[in-house]
């Protein structure tokens, strides 16, 4: 099966909402959300605002991990349970968010394998092996 990650992006309804939205998230809506098969991990992320890269509306990043050869299966499993006895809403978070899911391309790489790739790069090369 392919290994997926889904990306939530959300908020509070209002910054006096924080706290209840961040108990809700993290005591019932994770936990539903985990309930669904092929949903295998979560963490979530608060946004820091010295990023400054980004800036959107959202607070809030939550990652969870997949496994599943349907991600149709995945999404349409949110869309059905989500407002019913499988996954709670509450009022405390903010109507507008993003759900997409991302595929890894490549090798996951440590700071220790790109100090060895930059160290191969530094090294002179022969000129049949030079990079064009």
């Amino acid at each position: 099966m392919a290994r997926y990650m889904l990306c939530a992006l959300t908020q509070p309804q209002s910054p006096e909402l924080e706290e209840e939205f961040n108990k809700w998230y993290d005591e019932v809506h994770v936990p539903d959300t985990l309930n669904i098969p092929g949903v295998l991990s979560a963490q979530r992320y608060k946004m820091r605002p010295e990023s400054g890269w980004l800036t959107f509306p959202h607070t809030y990043l939550a990652l969870y991990e997949v496994e599943t050869d349907d991600l149709n299966f995945i999404d349409q499993e949110i869309r059905r349970r989500r407002g019913g006895e499988l996954m709670l809403m509450t009022e405390a978070i903010a109507p507008i968010s993003q759900r997409f899911f991302v595929e890894a391309i490549g090798t996951p790489m440590t700071s220790e394998d790109a100090k060895k790739i930059i160290a191969e790069r530094a090294e002179p090369q022969d000129e049949q092996n030079q990079p064009r």
